[in-house]
């Protein structure tokens, strides 16, 4: 019996304050945020709770910064993944430099090329 009360969670405990008991509060459900578009519904809700008056607009705007920082850091994350992809592929893709050579046939047949169009458009 003992083992069961201390394996129970606090938060279902009731507070006594000067000879009255008060029962505890239910913990608000707290959303997963590990997406900007998470974070976004969970915004929008807090919006409209502090527009209804269900949490104090204090409360509210605190949140509301620190899920901002939270937004921050996710997209700086997003992006450092997306660039490490795209580094590792240009990785994968990087040729030898060419010699000098040919080098010099690839620009000379770029400036034919272009000199080819400039005539064509006149």
């Amino acid at each position: 019996m003992q083992a069961e009360r201390m394996n129970k969670p606090k938060r279902d405990l009731a507070v006594v304050h000067e000879g009255e008991v008060i029962p505890a509060m239910p913990t608000p459900r707290v959303a997963r945020l590990a997406t900007v578009k998470e974070c976004s519904k969970e915004l929008a809700r807090l919006y409209k709770a502090a527009r209804r008056g269900t949490v104090d607009p204090a409360i509210a705007a605190r949140l509301a910064y620190v899920m901002g920082v939270l937004i921050n850091s996710l997209k700086v994350g997003d992006l450092e993944a997306r660039l490490d992809r795209l580094e590792e592929a240009a990785q994968l893709k990087r040729l030898p430099p060419p010699d000098e050579a040919q080098e010099a046939e690839a620009i000379a047949a770029a400036e034919a090329e272009a000199a080819i169009g400039d005539k064509t458009i006149q």
